[in-house]
């Protein structure tokens, strides 16, 4: 039960770490009377006359087609020593942005805890099918020690599961993460409000690095 609250924990520590970065990561533009674009991540706070011009800087990065197998494989790996991919810049060449969720998803994937994850869940939906399975043996006595066995089988992979796979990627995760932020906070081309939003997220990573790797 220990080892399940464990894993649990790790989706809450990763939205925690996500929260602060909501606002952040999804940055608006809209252009005034006098053709001057502006951008922000609080809406709220432009002008109403402006509100309808509203757009999501996304709409102004372009994309390459590529084959949709690939680009989802190429999506989440890592590009050594070069971390600022997760920076967004428009058109122009400004940084407008930083895609906190694909950074996440990215160190999730590196470190392996997605896919220890992935392999508890697989064993989890094994296990209920089974159970189902074990209702129509024919005797009570079969049922019993099938799902008894199913049980014990079950725990014994979950907890090699987490220890040689989940429990590892911990320490991994926290690693690349604050490698990489360390990489993007010495790029000359952020401003303070960013340096400000990411080095705290930096400290978020520092303390739950502290609190669960040990």
């Amino acid at each position: 039960m220990k080892i399940k609250l464990y894993v649990l924990a790790s989706f809450l520590i990763m939205l925690g770490l996500l929260a602060p970065l909501a606002g952040f990561s999804v940055i608006y533009k809209y252009v005034d009377d006098d053709g001057v674009p502006h951008y922000t991540n609080r809406p709220e706070t432009v002008p109403l006359k402006y509100r309808d011009r509203l757009e999501e800087v996304k709409a102004e990065i372009s994309i390459i087609e590529k084959n949709p197998v690939r680009a989802f494989f190429e999506k989440f790996k890592s590009e050594e020593g070069a971390p600022e991919k997760w920076l967004v810049y428009d058109q122009a060449g400004t940084l407008v942005g930083f895609n906190a969720r694909a950074f996440f998803i990215n160190c999730l994937w590196e470190s392996g805890i997605i896919m220890g994850l992935g392999a508890e869940i697989l064993l989890l939906i094994i296990a209920v099918a089974l159970l189902l399975i074990f209702r129509y043996f024919p005797t009570r006595k079969a049922r019993v020690i099938s799902t008894v066995s199913l049980i014990l089988g079950y725990f014994l992979c979950s907890v090699l599961v987490y220890w040689f796979l989940v429990k590892p990627g911990y320490k991994k995760f926290f690693g690349i993460a604050r490698e990489d932020l360390a990489k993007i906070l010495a790029n000359p081309n952020l401003d303070e409000g960013a340096k400000n939003t990411l080095g705290q997220l930096d400290k978020n990573l520092e303390e739950y690095q502290n609190r669960v790797v040990k």
